[in-house]
């Protein structure tokens, strides 16, 4: 009997994660085979359910993460907050890991495309970050400086002399976290790499005349 129970068990939790897999996949998530048939999609009881089997497949739990991380707007939090608290189908602290992970991402994305939109504008002599999401949405504030400045290599005055200090590792941190901003400040070489070249700024001026405009009252 005990055999049989236990046999069960398993065979129930991998029918379950079977169908995870089939859902998610029918939203784009990779890993899983989709089902013969479309089927409609319920994302926020979906959500639920997936953190509750996230025990038993880490890799479904993640891969998951990497579609909320794109694709986290399309769900309704407000009805996800509700089934939470009135079904009670999930392990709070994981509820509350992932949304924690959501709000940090997506205030990431925010400081992402302001400068994004800086870089297509060069006229632009500053750029300061307002505390997003810190007021009504109540992110903490020393968090969002974190995020904020973790984003931006900001290289001042370096050179050829010594590249393989500051400036090869600044331009190797920007190639392999897209996320990342190089700010080149230099009159002489502020050329950068075409593979991060979209997601640079070169500003070719001498640094102390910046720095002494940065330092000027109301600037």
């Amino acid at each position: 009997m005990r055999s049989s129970l236990r046999d069960f068990r398993t065979d129930l939790s991998q029918t379950v994660l079977n169908c995870l897999w089939s859902a998610w996949s029918q939203v784009g998530v990779m890993g899983g085979s989709a089902p013969s048939q479309p089927r409609v999609v319920d994302p926020e009881p979906l959500l639920l359910l997936t953190w509750e089997c996230a025990r038993q497949d880490a890799r479904a739990f993640d891969e998951v993460l990497d579609w909320l991380v794109q694709n986290g707007r399309w769900i309704n939090v407000g009805r996800l907050t509700t089934l939470l608290e009135e079904d009670q189908v999930c392990v709070p602290t994981i509820a509350g890991a992932v949304a924690a992970f959501m709000a940090e991402r997506l205030l990431e994305s925010c400081y992402t495309a302001c400068l994004d939109l800086a870089a297509q504008h060069l006229d632009i002599k500053t750029l300061a970050f307002c505390c997003i999401s810190t007021g009504e949405f109540r992110f903490p504030k020393v968090p969002a400086a974190q995020i904020a400045v973790r984003l931006v290599l900001l290289e001042l005055g370096v050179g050829f002399n010594t590249p393989g200090i500051i400036r090869w590792p600044f331009e190797h941190i920007a190639l392999r976290h897209p996320s990342a901003r190089l700010v080149r400040v230099n009159l002489q070489d502020g050329g950068v790499p075409g593979s991060i070249g979209d997601r640079s700024i070169s500003v070719p001026e001498d640094l102390a005349r910046v720095l002494g405009d940065l330092a000027e009252p109301g600037y």
